[in-house]
This record gives C-alpha cells, structure tokens and sequence, in this order.
C-alpha cells in the first residue's frame, strides 16, 4: 500500500470514489494487490483477481498490455503521465480506465521490481466530452452562420459557413470582439449584449458587416447562454438569410414551442403527488405533442397484474382506469420484459395477440406507442398512446415527448410514496382517533390536534383545545414536562399529572409523552384517579392487616397471660374462703384481669378476629345503650339527639363491639365540639340494587342497616381525611390521643362484613358512615340471667396442651383439684406421643391452637388418624377466627376461648365428655 497510509484509511478514502489501487509485477503484469473498489469498477471480485494474478491483465487488449509494460518502464525514471486504457469487465463490456503509476510506492508490495497504481473510472467523462465535442462539430458543420461569444461580446467559436458568409477564417475571428461586425456604434453592440442578459433572446433584422466592408441585410438572432447553475455564460449568434430565416424561425418556433410545452408539463407533473392526477392534468398538453384518440399510465406491481391507473379516450372505453390486464398476455408485460418502447402501426395484423388487443380493435383504435418508464433500471410503468390512424406513431414522436417519460417515472415513484404515506397516515388517524385520550403538540407546547377521547376527557371543544398549550391543563404548570427534551433524547416520558379541566375540576392522570416527528410529540392522558383511589385504600387495608396481624399476635399472648391470672385467682378464692379481706383482694385481682381480657377482647376486633358473641343483634339497642353511657359524662353543650325507626333489620354481630365503636365515634365529635353543638345518632334500613353503590363501598345488592354519626364541630381537613383510619394517627395533642380509636371502628366494622366512611370539611363537621348486612335471622328473646352452680368434675384423664408452662402447671391444679388425673404436653408432637400411649384412658384433649412446631390444627387432624373417636376440645386466644370455625366443622368437641374462668372450663369439658359428675 502507499507508504504511512492504513488500508483502513486508503478504502475509507475511496468509498464512493470509482476509482481503485493495485500493484503488478513488472516481469509479466501480474497482480500484487488491489483494494476493493475494483469490484465495482469491473465486476470482479478482488480475491477472484488475486487468485489469478495474470487475469487483470488479460482484460486489456495486446496493445493496451504493451503500452502499460512502457508506461511501467518509463515510471521508474520519472513519473509518467496518466494513460487510458479499455479494460473489459466480468460482463463483458469495456469500460474506459485512466491509470496513473506510482513509482515511489512500488516498494510497499515487498517486491522491489513492482510498482503500484491508481485507476479511475472515465466513462462518464469521456462521454460528455464526446457529447461536448458532437455538439461542438454540430454547429461548426452548420449551414447556417453561427458564433459563440462570452458575456463581454468576445468570440469564442466561429463556424464554416460564418467564414463563407462574412470572409474572415476561424482564426481570424476567435478571441476578436463582434463590435466590428456591426454597422454602428459600439454602444448599441452594447445594448443588444443588455437585452440578451435582461430578455434571454433578441431577434432582429439587421444588416452586418462582411470581410469585404460590404454591408449584408441578414436575421439576426442573439440567445443567451447559461452554465449548469443557470448563470449567464455567454451568447450564441445565429444568422440567416431571408428565406433561410423564415425556415428556420418556424423550426425555432416549433422547438420553443415544444419546450414550452414540455416544461409545463414537467412542472405540473413535479407540483402534484398522485399520478392519476397528474395524467389527467397533462392529457390537454399532450395533445399539442401526441395526435391520440386514448392515452393512459399503467403500473407495474409486484406480484400483480399490470393496472391502467389512469385513463382518458375521446369517448368509451372498456380500457379505463382500474383495468388490470394480464401481465403474461398484454403490452406492458411486453414492454416490461424487453425493457424497450412498442409501437405497432396497425394493431389488426399484429403479430402478438395481446389481451387488450380485442378491445381496442373494437373501440377503432389501430396505432399503438407504448413508452416504458424508468425509475433507475426499473421499469416502473408504461406511458400510452392509441391512435385510429395507422403509422401514427414513430421514434420521432418518442423523441418529441422529451424529458416527459422519465419525469413521469419520477412521478411514478412519487406517488407510490404518497400512496404508503397516505395509508400510513389513515392507519395512524385510525388508531389516534380510537386511541385512549391523546393530543398532539409542537415544540412551543402549543397543541395542533387532538382527539375526541382527549375532548370529552377534559370538557373542552375543539377550537377551545387548540388554543391551549400543554401548560394550561396542569394544575402546577411548573410540573410540565419539557418537550425539547423529549424532542432531542428521542425517548419517551412516562410520568402521573394533576391535570385540570375546563370547568375546573382536577384528576389524576398518567401521562405518555413520545415524539412522533422532529418537531411534534403525542401525549396520551389517562385518568387514573380512581385507580390511585383503589391504590391509597388497599395501602390502608395492608396496613391495618399488618397491625391487625401484630395486635392478634399481641392478644394472643397477653391472653395467655391473663389465663394464668384468672386460673390462679379462682384457685386463690377457694383458699380464702372465711377470709373477707383477702377475697377481696382477690376479687380485685380477678376484676383486674377480666378488665385486661376486655382490653385483648378489643385488639381482636381490631385485628378483625374477634367476633366474640355474633348474634342477631338490634343497632338501635346498641345506640340507646351508648347514648345512656354518654349522656350524664358529655358536656351539657352537646345536644345528642337520636332518629332511631322502630321496624329496623337486625345485624349479625357482637353487640359489645359495636358498642365499642359506636362509643369511640361518640367520643371523637365530642372532641370534634370544644365549644359544644349537636351530635346525631341515625339508624335505617338501606336496599342496594345493583349497580347502587353506597358511598366507596361498592356494596353488592341486598339488605343492609345503615348507622351515621354527625357532630357539628370543627372538621377533618382535606388532607387529613383519607389517613384519618391509619393505626397512630392522630391529629390531637400529645396526650390527648392515641390514635387507635378509628382503627379499631376500621378492624370491628371489616370484621362484621361492613363498610366505613367519613365526609368532612374545615369548620362543617363530619360524618361517619357505617353500613352492616342486614340478619335474615330474627332477634333472640332476653333470658333470666342463670343462676350460679357449683364447678363439676370428674375422675376421667385429659390431656392438656399448651405451649405456656405456667398454663400446662394451672391446669395440672385446677383440674386436679376437681378430680381429673392430668397429662400434659407443650406442642403437637409431644401430644401425639402422650396419647398414643395413653389413648385408652384419656377421655379429653384440650387443644391450644397457636404452638410452635405442631400447631393445633394439625395436631387435632392427626389425633383423629390415631383415633376417629378422639374428643377434642379447642382453646384459643384468636376468639372467632377462621380455623376454630373450621375444626368446629371438622368435629371438634368445642371452643374454649381465652382467657376463662374456671368454671366455664369446668362445664366446657363435662360437656365435651357427655356428663356431669
């Protein structure tokens, strides 16, 4: 390669040059090396040419081979001149190579008697100095006088017959001013050269001045001559005598004319994107080129027939637009495959008998010119003509169209795109239009289309939307996103919004924003504020189930407590029986525990466990209950008024919690009223149909009993309402609130199968919404209380598990002391061990349900595979919940629910057993 340049960089210099280097051998021209641009300079694949190294050379004629053996030898002394060479390529043609040898890069090869070149392609200079040369002998072969001058009037080229005209030679005339030929001043010379440069083209009759001094009357016409850019280059003199001048104007006329013609129709072919369009606007030009009767397009399309895209007749024809002709059978398909025009002079006796040959017949027509279009090497159509004169139709009249033809290709192609833009542009209005809410924006933020989803979204019209700016529907315009950003990145954004309707409302949306061009992006706005609603409440129910879930295991534990408090206090109260002070200390004790047992009693409703003692209960009981609790302790400020109907629907439910609730809402307007105001306490019946909703509940249709409780006090704020049900909120003092109070309401309606809401506002009160199924069952009828009885026991054998030592030891006492012989254990396993060995004595099993390793649930499924018969009695802190529903269906004897007295354990085993002692 040439020294200090990669080859990287020598084919990275060449890429899109036609030009390629290589290296020979001197000794027989064979090849070294050569870079890739020979490929598509001569067809060959450069390793293919180095594979056979004489093979470059044996492309070039005897003579050419001879005459680059001396420009070789001659290069090793200085550097030569470029040659050109005929070299003849893969396909056979000879392509025309300017080859230029480089001595001082020969080395470069590693072989010291090679020597490296560059070769260039010169076909297409070769060819317009050829055309330039035709042109130039054209006019100097002219019968009429003719000169060129440039812009300042000097001449540049003088023809034959101008010697015979004027008497002066070529030489005598070129470089010379024409200012001498004319009879008169040289500022009028001047003034002729002014309008030229003005008007393009002056034609006179004038008399000019010949060799001899005579002066000869001629025609003189003056044309103006540009460069490829379109300046001013020079002129072009033609001269003629009177008759020769009248011949020549009609020519003349007839070229300007059919120049004229053929840039209009180039113009209207260039300004318009349809080619159906386009041929229908050109027919009328047409004419004063083509004498036809019928003209039309035809389109060729990939795996298709030919398709007459447009058609004109000077009357009906079966042949118009829309028409596919079988390609196989037809003229185009004719023209297709041999790339070349067909004309027929007189179609009834063609050779061919294509398709559409019989209609055309029918409809008169006997001439036929059928012009292929290229775009490229393709053959992209056909433009043509049928005439109902025979020998209509020559090359001249091909000759005649112009540049017609490939502008029509152009067009062609033009509107192929056009077609594929048009469809892409309906599919894309399809989807926006169908598509979720979106608008359409420029770089300023101005929007420029919008879709009706968008419209009815935001409550505007569309000219009021067209108006805006993206900035306008933020509530916080601040929060808009950049669109130069989106613009320059080429990424789209994906971000939520508050955004603000016409009428002023606001919603939560997201918002999709991708750019569709270099200046437009699409944003798609979804509301989603219902879903951020659903979101923030099931954030609440997973809070209140993870401090539900840590309050049941809490409860769990302090009842397990308070077991071994109330069991050793009834053993204690035995012992003193004579002693009045000390049994009521003991009394005291006990009171201190059943008072802790209510506490876990209400952190179980809280953890939505704990329906204790569901029933058929009456709310208006409750809140007659409640209101007499509160009624003497309120503040004489607060008015509390009830509206209780009479023919309310019971719930099922326990009514101690529901008094719990109802207390703590009570207490909070209380709270909620410093300086006194009404609280009202509502009850009524409520039937839902589907799809009635009440409030956010989203109750499904049926029965239900509402409960309200209003005050007129200072309000929850916006901000505050929708935490107001989270476990420790609290928006009172320190000390004053412990922010548990709603979150137990929140556990104990949820637990009762209801639904809670609260509606408020700064300075105008709140009111608390709670709605319970209606009971199908009716409500039970108040008892005596009963009478107390002494503790029954037995001499039968139980088998007590618990995983707390201090129960297993209460229970070894307590029932031993009622005369039961006690085994215990301290999980599941330990359990299935005991009563395997004991099965025939023990009589009871009292379960726990909550122990490490085994927990009660499947220590009681495997007692029943040891013995079907098995009793089983379950003891539980989780008061209600779902696996003590379960065993209970499954079998068990029954529940026992912690904490408890020693007399309900005392009755729940006798029966569990089946009698009494």
């Amino acid at each position: 390669m040439l020294p200090g340049l990669a080859p990287q960089l020598i084919e990275t210099l060449l890429a899109g040059i036609p030009a390629f280097l290589f290296a020979l051998r001197h000794a027989d021209l064979s090849l070294l090396w050569i870079t890739n641009g020979a490929a598509g300079m001569t067809g060959f694949d450069p390793r293919d040419l180095l594979a056979r190294p004489g093979l470059f050379a044996e492309r070039l004629s005897p003579d050419d081979r001879e005459r680059l053996a001396r420009l070789w030898g001659n290069a090793a002394s200085a550097s030569p001149a470029p040659e050109d060479f005929r070299f003849r390529c893969a396909d056979g043609k000879a392509r025309w190579l300017r080859i230029t040898l480089l001595p001082s890069a020969g080395a470069t090869s590693g072989d010291p008697l090679s020597i490296a070149g560059i070769a260039w392609s010169i076909d297409d200079a070769r060819g317009s100095r050829r055309e330039a040369h035709l042109g130039q002998c054209a006019l100097l072969a002219a019968d009429v006088p003719i000169f060129l001058t440039d812009m300042s009037g000097r001449i540049r080229l003088w023809n034959r017959a101008a010697e015979r005209f004027f008497g002066w030679s070529a030489g005598e005339m070129v470089g010379s001013a024409i200012h001498p030929l004319f009879p008169f001043p040289s500022e009028s010379v001047e003034g002729i050269l002014r309008r030229v440069r003005e008007e393009g083209a002056v034609c006179r009759e004038d008399r000019l001045v010949s060799k001899t001094g005579k002066t000869v009357p001629c025609r003189l016409t003056v044309s103006l001559l540009k460069d490829d850019e379109g300046n001013p280059e020079g002129t072009v003199v033609a001269v003629g005598g009177t008759a020769e001048i009248r011949g020549l104007e009609s020519r003349l006329q007839e070229a300007i004319t059919r120049l004229r013609i053929i840039e209009k129709v180039n113009r209207i072919i260039a300004s318009e994107w349809d080619i159906r369009k386009v041929h229908g606007r050109i027919v009328s030009e047409l004419e004063k080129l083509v004498d036809f009767d019928q003209t039309s397009i035809a389109l060729f399309e990939e795996g298709k027939d030919p398709i007459i895209i447009h058609a004109y007749a000077k009357g009906r024809t079966d042949l118009g637009s829309g028409t596919r002709i079988p390609l196989d059978r037809s003229a185009p398909g004719w023209v297709l495959v041999r790339r070349i025009p067909r004309i027929d002079d007189d179609m009834t006796s063609s050779e061919e008998a294509f398709a559409e040959n019989e209609i055309l017949v029918r409809e008169g027509m006997r001439s036929r010119l059928m012009i292929p279009l290229f775009a490229g090497k393709r053959v992209v159509g056909t433009l043509n003509f049928n005439s109902r004169k025979k020998g209509e139709y020559s090359l001249d009249t091909i000759e005649g169209l112009g540049s017609i033809p490939d502008q029509l290709a152009l067009a062609i192609e033009k509107h192929r795109a056009y077609v594929r833009l048009k469809n892409s542009e309906e599919r894309y209005r399809l989807l926006f239009e169908q598509g979720p809410p979106a608008a359409i924006s420029a770089l300023d933020g101005r929007f420029v289309d919008v879709n009706d989803g968008c419209l009815t979204l935001t409550g505007y019209s569309r000219e009021e939307f067209l108006r805006l700016r993206n900035t306008d529907l933020h509530v916080n315009p601040e929060m808009a996103t950049p669109l130069a950003s989106v613009l320059s990145s080429g990424q789209g954004i994906e971000k939520e919004a508050f955004i603000r309707r016409k009428d002023g409302s606001k919603f939560w949306a997201n918002v999709n924003i991708f750019p569709v061009s270099k200046t437009l992006v699409l944003g798609q706005i979804i509301d989603i504020t219902e879903q951020r609603e659903l979101e923030g409440r099931l954030r609440q129910a997973q809070k209140m189930e993870a401090i539900g879930t840590l309050a049941g295991g809490i409860a769990h534990d302090f009842n397990n407590i308070i077991q071994a408090i109330l069991g050793y206090t009834s053993l204690l109260k035995g012992r003193f029986g004579g002693q009045e002070e000390a049994a009521a200390q003991v009394d005291a004790i006990e009171h201190a525990g059943l008072r802790a047992g209510e506490l876990t009693r209400q952190l179980l409703g809280f953890a939505r466990r704990g329906k204790l003692d569901v029933k058929p209960t009456d709310l208006n009981g409750v809140v007659e209950k409640v209101v007499t609790m509160i009624r003497p302790t309120f503040d004489r400020s607060i008015d509390i008024r009830t509206a209780l109907p009479v023919a309310l629907l019971p719930v099922e439910g326990d009514a101690g919690q529901l008094e719990h609730s109802l207390l703590n809402l009570c207490i909070n307007a209380r709270d909620a009223m410093p300086n006194g105001g009404t609280l009202r306490i509502e009850t009524h019946n409520v039937i839902l149909s589907d799809p009635e909703a009440y409030g956010l509940a989203e109750a499904p249709p049926g029965e239900y009993v509402s409960l309200s409780v209003s005050d007129t006090g200072v309000g929850i704020s916006v901000e505050h309402l929708p935490r107001i049900f989270e476990p420790f909120f609290t928006t009172k003092e320190p000390g004053k609130g412990s922010g548990m109070g709603l979150a137990m309401v929140y556990g104990i309606v949820k637990n009762h199968g209801g639904w809670i809401d609260a509606r408020s506002a700064d300075g105008r009160g709140t009111t608390f919404r709670i709605l319970l199924p209606a009971s199908p069952m009716m409500l039970a009828v108040p008892t005596a209380l009963p009478k107390p009885e002494l503790l029954a026991g037995g001499t039968e054998t139980i088998l007590f598990v618990d995983d707390e030592e201090s129960l297993r030891l209460l229970a070894t006492e307590t029932l031993g002391s009622l005369g039961y012989t006690v085994l215990t254990a301290r999980n599941g396993i330990e359990a299935l061990a005991r009563y395997a060995e004991n099965r025939r004595e023990i009589a009871l099993v009292i379960l726990d349900l909550i122990m490490p390793e085994m927990g009660g649930v499947e220590t009681f499924r495997r007692l029943r595979e040891i013995d079907p018969a098995a009793r089983v009695l379950i003891s539980s802190g989780y008061a209600g919940d779902d696996q003590s529903e379960m065993l209970l269906a499954e079998g068990v004897a029954g529940f026992l629910r912690k904490p408890y007295r020693i007399g309900a354990l005392a009755g729940a085993i006798r029966q569990a057993i089946g009698r009494r002692s």
